[in-house]
């Protein structure tokens, strides 16, 4: 779904909830820009969770960079191994593999051994850069969402956690929409005499069906109780 659809189902769901009938001081236009508000933000919100999702502890990160190293160093120890084949030297054969490559071709010079020394330090030189990039991680360093939102409550890592930071903003941006049209803080009612106690009322439908319009696939009750609680209506985000 691109955006200019995301928008249509979007104001065709705000139609819904808020019908122009009911609430005079709203037009289709004031609908139209909400719904384009809501999707910019929304992509805002899916890039940022995407780029979360490679987000790594600080010290796992080491470790990558560190085996990393480790594997360069094995490659050039095994390199220098490299003999003669069939009379041609590890220049020639390697030239012969990268036909492919022309601008690309490593200076042999002639030689096996130069050809040697030449992929060896080259590998060398990439190693001791992660190893000096693994020493300069900040393993005290906050997760990418707190870095860029100045979350405290986020300052933690959450091994294997499901990053749903487009669920959790996209709900907090409808209570700001709910607040806006109603005047009403929102809220989420539970049903004690119903099996399950599910949760209800207009809020939580208004998350639900724009969570469906979207195609966000998270549990909506989580993310409409969780903006309720941060909701302030005079710091929308």
């Amino acid at each position: 779904m691109n955006g200019l659809q995301q928008e249509a189902a979007l104001a065709s769901i705000l139609r819904k909830h808020f019908p122009l009938e009911e609430f005079p001081g709203v037009s289709n236009a004031d609908i139209d820009k909400i719904s384009q508000d809501l999707t910019r933000s929304l992509d805002t919100a899916n890039a940022l969770e995407a780029l979360e999702r490679s987000d790594k502890k600080p010290e796992n990160d080491v470790e990558l960079l560190r085996k990393a190293a480790d594997k360069l160093r094995l490659a050039a120890e095994i390199i220098e191994q490299v003999g003669w084949h069939a009379q041609k030297h590890l220049g020639e054969v390697i030239d012969r593999s990268f036909t492919d490559f022309e601008n690309d071709r490593l200076p042999w010079c002639g030689s096996g051994q130069s050809a040697r020394t030449e992929i060896t330090a080259r590998l060398r030189t990439i190693q001791d850069a992660l190893t000096k990039a693994s020493r300069q991680v900040d393993v005290d360093g906050i997760p990418l969402y707190a870095a860029i939102t100045g979350d405290t409550e986020q300052a933690e890592f959450q091994a294997g956690r499901n990053k749903q930071t487009a669920a959790y903003l996209f709900a907090k941006d409808c209570a700001h929409v709910f607040f806006e049209f109603t005047d009403k803080k929102p809220a989420v009612h539970t049903n004690p005499y119903e099996q399950g106690n599910p949760a209800y009322g207009p809020f939580f439908d208004l998350v639900k069906d724009a969570f469906a319009a979207v195609g966000i696939q998270a549990s909506v009750e989580t993310w409409a109780r969780r903006a309720c609680k941060e909701f302030s209506p005079k710091s929308p985000d």
